[in-house]
């Protein structure tokens, strides 16, 4: 798993994993970098 990303964030909560998609400026939709970030 990466460290670091620039629209996403992650957050290991014990067995869970918690991504939160972090682009507010444009109401969190989704870009090809956002995509990339996901795999």
């Amino acid at each position: 798993m990466k460290s670091s990303y620039t629209t996403i964030t992650v957050e290991q909560q014990d067995a869970v994993l918690v991504v939160t998609l972090n682009r507010p400026d444009v109401l969190n939709a989704f870009d090809q970098t956002m995509q990339d970030e996901l795999r």
